[in-house]
């Protein structure tokens, strides 16, 4: 969640807000509430709600899709990657190795897929 603070506010008015903040979600929930006093699962921040089965069909989807145009637009697949929070990155690399490695594709390739099935 976010709390937007006026401009004005100097560090520290900002810090004892989001002190603040932070309690009243903890206490928002009920006595008995798994998230009180605890963390939300990381699924919660997935929009739109889906199940990791149905990502990966429609991700399989959209790979197959772009194999047969003639060729991938191309994609500056270092630059984009090194945008990219690590953890993001290991994810993606280990997907195009897999796709790689599925079709006897090259690794470039199996990236510049993996890229625009996932980004657009």
């Amino acid at each position: 969640a976010s709390m937007p603070v006026p401009p004005t506010w100097g560090f520290d008015q900002i810090e004892e807000a989001g002190q603040r903040f932070a309690v009243s979600l903890s206490k928002g929930h009920a006595e008995k509430c798994k998230w009180r006093e605890g963390i939300c699962p990381e699924s919660i921040s997935e929009f739109p709600a889906t199940q990791s089965a149905v990502l990966t069909t429609k991700f399989k989807e959209r790979c197959t899709a772009l194999r047969n145009l003639p060729r991938l637009p191309e994609v500056d697949v270092p630059l984009v990657l090194e945008q990219l929070p690590d953890e993001v990155r290991q994810r993606i690399d280990s997907l195009a190795g897999m796709e790689a490695l599925e079709l006897s594709e090259d690794r470039e390739y199996a990236l510049t897929l993996c890229l625009i099935a996932l980004f657009g």
